[in-house]
């Protein structure tokens, strides 16, 4: 599992990144370019970082980098600048979609290969700053974010994008939670809906529908992600509530939000 995490900080755009092991944090250097709102993929020994945003005010990124498990160094340059994208895969076989900056949202695709990214089909439409986390570059879930607050969820096999299941509660945005694969366990936690913002309510993906969860300990949006999280195992990290937070929070299933709350600095 991936558990390299971007944290931002009371400084809007930071370098810093930290490995976690299950029990504690250990920093790690720092990222090429500042960034907040950027999106990571692959595994603790080879990941991808890409896009992401400078702030004030928020303007998306091209760059990426490539983290070998000691050390991160500049990657191939993104076509579309933007943050809070849809990301998944792997550090050599990369897919990323929609997102927003400074436009309301994207509907661009992207594929990496290790060395460069290359356009592919297009989303149906802009969306961006939902949960995704996926295991395979022919098979994201994306689900919920905006323009708006949404409900629904886009699948991408490698070639075309189809609709998949929405969720049962209100749309939202901003949310954090892993989606391994479209038909595998996964979760959708936090963010804000039209009316609150933020919240934290928790939906279930059981690989056929999502079923309302235990609530996160604590309401938050725009967390980072431990990606290739699943229903079963998954990170959520930081955040916003009224100022940036540091909280993390386990998700283990069945109705479990949290194993334990770790506070780093």
């Amino acid at each position: 599992n991936l558990f390299i995490i971007h944290i931002n900080s009371n400084s809007y755009n930071t370098s810093t990144s930290y490995t976690y092991d299950g029990s504690s944090w250990t920093s790690t250097p720092a990222l090429q370019v500042d960034r907040r709102l950027c999106q990571m993929l692959g595994t603790q020994a080879l990941a991808l970082m890409a896009g992401g945003g400078t702030t004030p005010p928020t303007t998306g990124i091209t760059a990426s980098e490539e983290w070998d498990g000691s050390n991160w160094s500049v990657a191939g340059v993104m076509n579309t600048a933007r943050y809070g994208m849809f990301t998944g895969g792997t550090q050599t076989q990369a897919v990323c979609a929609g997102g927003t900056g400074p436009s309301p949202g994207y509907d661009d695709t992207e594929e990496y290969n290790g060395t460069s990214w290359t356009t592919v089909t297009n989303m149906p439409a802009n969306q961006g700053n939902g949960t995704s986390g996926a295991d395979l570059q022919t098979d994201m879930y994306c689900v919920a974010g905006g323009p708006g607050n949404l409900t629904t969820s886009l699948v991408y096999d490698g070639t075309n994008w189809t609709s998949g299941t929405s969720l049962s509660g209100d749309g939202r945005r901003g949310c954090g939670g892993a989606m391994a694969t479209s038909s595998s366990a996964g979760f959708v936690t936090c963010g804000e809906t039209a009316t609150v913002n933020p919240v934290s309510i928790t939906e279930e993906w059981d690989g056929t529908s999502f079923s309302s969860s235990t609530a996160c300990p604590t309401a938050t949006r725009d967390q980072a992600n431990g990606d290739n999280g699943t229903g079963a195992a998954g990170l959520v990290v930081g955040g916003y509530n009224t100022a940036i937070t540091n909280n993390v929070f386990e998700f283990t299933g069945s109705g479990i939000i949290e194993t334990r709350t770790i506070t780093a600095s």
